[in-house]
């Protein structure tokens, strides 16, 4: 049960921050540890690889895990188009940020980067829709200790952990900067990169991306494909947060070479994205063919489509001819078969 006067609290809290910017993610994660997939520091021949960024709700998330689970499903949906099994275990990497924005932990940058610091000539508008942001995780983050009912207390922990995303740029900060260090090893094994992000973990990665000047191309090096997965970075309070603007088109963030945005037409949350500059190299593509028995925006239904696993592997594939070797392998023949997406 929950203590009367937490009712006032956190439901107006939540009230609030749903009428300012409706977010809400993939199915509470089971219980797990908390600890980052850590990829070979080895060269394995400079082959490309897929880096997944995860939604909200997985605080108590084990990462290890998430990261199995997600690989095998991508495979599945590989299996609708022919492929076989593309990817080994070191081609599929795990950007974790659960735990930066849990409001328990005392995870934060020291101090903004200067990218980001540079990035911050907001208008006032969206300072204060930011500090409403950060006083509502605040309050909710306050509020947890007399919330009684377990599945409600995780709930509210990690809604106060996206608004702390949403108004706290040292909290932002923390949860970018573990994309940055799974970038930083790809950047290392000369690795190119398919970037896979769901649902909040896409305004994470576009966050970060355009805050943050990636190489266009070093020695192989770079975001061939930027995936998103039921993206709410179409809808208009998150186009204000991080396009400056209601109405603004979204464009290739530096270091990006090409994205594509993946919706299900029945994803209530997931919103088709305006783009802005070469319509060649980024656009949407919609999907009704996710695997049943899941929500239309879980990551998995996501992962088990057919049309993800055409766009995932096909850049996965194509991303072998800026490798050393320049050939990809002869099971990505299928995958050019099965048809072309965006």
């Amino acid at each position: 049960m929950i203590r009367h006067r937490s009712i006032g609290v956190a439901a107006a809290a939540l009230v609030a921050a749903g009428s300012a910017f409706a977010i809400h993610g993939a199915a509470l994660a089971t219980p797990g540890v908390l600890a980052a997939h850590s990829p070979s520091s080895t060269s394995v021949g400079a082959r490309p690889v897929v880096i997944l960024v995860h939604g909200r709700g997985q605080i108590l998330g084990d990462s290890a895990a998430v990261r199995t689970e997600w690989s095998r499903v991508l495979q599945s949906g590989a299996s609708k188009i022919g492929s076989g099994s593309l990817l080994s275990d070191d081609d599929v990497w795990l950007a974790w940020y659960a735990d930066a924005l849990d409001p328990l932990a005392s995870i934060a940058c020291d101090t903004l980067p200067a990218s980001r610091s540079a990035a911050n000539g907001e208008r006032a508008d969206d300072e204060r829709l930011r500090a409403f942001f950060a006083a509502a995780g605040a309050g909710i983050t306050a509020a947890l200790e007399l919330i009684d009912e377990p599945l409600l207390r995780l709930e509210a922990r990690a809604l106060a952990g996206d608004l702390l995303f949403l108004g706290d740029p040292l909290r932002r900060c923390a949860a970018e900067r573990r994309l940055d260090d799974v970038l930083a090893r790809a950047e290392l094994q000369n690795r190119p990169v398919i970037l896979v992000a769901h649902s909040f973990g896409s305004l994470i990665a576009y966050g970060y991306l355009h805050s943050t000047a990636l190489p266009a191309d070093s020695g192989g090096f770079g975001i061939q494909r930027f995936v998103t997965l039921g993206s709410l970075l179409g809808a208009p309070g998150a186009r204000q947060l991080f396009l400056g603007d209601r109405e603004a088109r979204a464009s290739l963030p530096p270091g990006v070479h090409a994205w594509t945005n993946i919706l299900d037409v029945r994803d209530g949350l997931a919103h088709p994205i305006a783009f802005g500059g070469d319509s060649t190299r980024a656009g949407n593509v919609t999907t009704t063919a996710g695997s049943p028995g899941y929500d239309p925006h879980h990551v998995l239904r996501y992962l088990a489509d057919p049309v993800t696993a055409r766009v995932v592997l096909g850049a996965w594939c194509d991303a072998f001819r800026v490798t050393p070797a320049g050939v990809a392998p002869a099971g990505c023949d299928s995958v050019a078969r099965s048809g072309t997406t965006h």
